[in-house]
């Protein structure tokens, strides 16, 4: 029997049949891979017209993980992550190409960072942080030229609405992407991380942070693609980070680890040691 595609969807939209196989699952209640691919970039599904439901499932990304581990095994990460792959001809690579990232005009360099931030900064209309996270800080520090789209956290939690409002404006007067991320979507907090969390700018009411660096080195660390490690080793290098206080960081968050159950702990010490080496002698 053909799938029909519900109404309110525009014809032209990316991905428009993984859209209408979330949206009904979303309505039936099924926590499917479509239904979190849809949850995940629901923001970007509204701004399009698309009228999302409510009641949109509890961390989409790890709920995603789950359903792949199960689907897939060990090769979840690998289809979870990997761009375009001809080995990984998955939904979600597909979907995310096309809709969670779409095409943009130009790499963001940190020029471009740097305007996306103070524009956010001039329409502030409360004090709010805005932490860059992964290649938007790896651009901003200088050991990666460009990046196709800017990850953020934003505190407090009752800022993201607004300030969501204004990146939705913002994006196409910059032709950029910009994505809502940060490293307690794949590891727990470590302990003390806004304390470590260099400042970058304060525009208006709006302070602009780089997210703790241990916390991006060990979310890095914990996904363990190639590219990861080269950014683990640019922190190290630059002295953003250091062995003993991220293994330090690591044992505190081990206690919480199976609240994130996409995380393998004994192939994330394995990871640790690649990165950092053994534990400093104490």
């Amino acid at each position: 029997m053909a799938f029909l595609l519900p109404a309110g969807i525009p014809a032209d939209l990316p991905g428009r049949d993984t859209v209408a196989r979330g949206l009904a699952d979303l309505v039936d209640g099924r926590a499917t891979q479509e239904a979190c691919l849809v949850a995940i970039v629901s923001h970007r599904l509204r701004d399009a017209g698309v009228d999302v439901p409510s009641g949109l499932p509890d961390d989409p990304k790890d709920r995603l993980w789950r359903l792949l581990e199960r689907d897939v095994g060990d090769d979840a990460h690998g289809r979870y992550n990997w761009p375009g792959s001809s080995r990984s001809p998955t939904r979600w690579t597909r979907f995310e190409r096309r809709v969670a990232r779409p095409p943009i005009r130009a790499p963001v360099d940190a020029s471009r960072v740097r305007a996306f931030y103070e524009r956010l900064g001039l329409r502030s209309r409360s004090e709010a942080t805005v932490y860059l996270v992964g290649d938007a800080s790896a651009v901003l520090v200088g050991w990666r030229p460009t990046t196709r789209d800017i990850d953020l956290a934003v505190e407090p939690d009752s800022a993201t609405g607004w300030i969501g409002d204004d990146i939705a404006r913002l994006k196409p007067e910059l032709g950029i992407s910009v994505e809502f991320a940060s490293p307690p979507d794949f590891i727990p907090e470590l302990p003390g991380w806004p304390d470590r969390s260099p400042f970058v700018a304060q525009v208006g009411s709006l302070t602009v942070r780089h997210f703790d660096f241990y916390s991006q080195a060990l979310a890095k660390v914990r996904r363990g693609v190639d590219s990861d490690a080269a950014d683990v080793e640019a922190m190290l290098s630059r002295g953003l980070v250091a062995g003993a206080l991220a293994w330090e960081l690591y044992d505190a968050i081990v206690p919480a680890l199976p609240r994130y159950p996409a995380v393998d702990e004994p192939s994330f010490r394995a990871r640790m040691v690649a990165a950092f080496g053994g534990r400093p002698n104490r």
